[in-house]
């Protein structure tokens, strides 16, 4: 069985700090900073939306949903200080 990908898009961030990552939603309905809305993608998937639009970045969901925090609402959000700590498997691939 395939990973599991959230994909980012990284043109865009959430909240009035800017600090917040926004996801694709569930069913095409836009973006989503809760990861409890995001979509959840193959890798096939996830790569060929980035393939189509390199702003897409396909992000492991078992690296992000171990760095998820909760809101005030106790909504789940992924702060994107948080992304410095993870390697993209693009990255990873580039370097070997």
């Amino acid at each position: 069985m395939s990973n599991q990908y959230y994909v980012q898009d990284s043109r865009a961030y959430h909240y009035k700090d800017n600090r917040n990552i926004i996801w694709w939603a569930k069913n095409s309905a836009g973006y989503t900073a809760d990861l409890t809305k995001a979509e959840v993608f193959t890798e096939e998937q996830a790569f060929e939306l980035n393939s189509l639009r390199d702003t897409d970045m396909p992000w492991c969901k078992s690296d992000i949903d171990g760095q998820v925090k909760l809101d005030w609402q106790g909504t789940p959000f992924f702060p994107l200080d948080s992304l410095a700590h993870i390697r993209m498997k693009s990255e990873i691939i580039k370097s070997t």
